[in-house]
This record gives C-alpha cells, structure tokens and sequence, in this order.
C-alpha cells in the first residue's frame, strides 16, 4: 500500500517480487516434497521404530526424552524450514513419543 501510495512501485518492481516470490515458493515446496519422500522411505525401512526401542533403551524418563528431542529439533531446524522439517521429523518422532508415553 505503501508503495502505490508515495509511487514507489512500478510494473517493473512488481514483477520482479512476483518472481522472487515464485522461486522461494519453489524452493520451500521443493523441500517439503524431498522431506516427504524421505519420510515415507525411513517409514518402510522401519527406522522409526528402531529409533525409538534405541532410545527407550537407554532411558523411559520423559523428561530426558524431552530434552534429547529438543536438541534434535533445535539441529533440524537449523537446516530445514519449519514446514519441510515437520513432514520429516513427524514420521520419526511419533512411535518414540508413544513409546515413551509423552
């Protein structure tokens, strides 16, 4: 709105946001889409569930449990966006969390 009013925004600017736009888009979408084939892959290989009788193993304190998640979060997330890094670590994360009872 700013833009149109003080007429700083011409067609030119305009498409090139559109562009720019279109391409992280792309990018995000194109992440999402890799997460989600990663996630059904680890989903038949059964890595999951491996995981989480690994983890229950070594400890069944939730609050442990917790905290081990949060750091696997916080290192997810500084490589995946939010929407690419939930489709990933969801399929992992759940038979873990079901195990432990959280």
């Amino acid at each position: 709105i700013g833009g149109v009013i003080y007429r700083e925004l011409d067609w030119k600017h305009l498409y090139d946001s559109m562009i720019e736009g279109a391409n992280q888009t792309a990018t995000v979408m194109l992440l999402v889409a890799a997460s989600a084939l990663l996630g059904v892959y680890l989903t038949e290989q059964q890595i999951p569930q491996q995981l989480a009788t690994w983890l229950s193993s070594i400890t069944s304190n939730r609050y442990a449990v917790l905290g081990i998640l949060n750091v696997f979060f916080l290192v997810i997330g500084l490589f995946l966006h939010s929407a690419a890094a939930i489709i990933l670590v969801v399929p992992i994360v759940m038979p873990l969390v079901k195990t432990v009872g959280i």
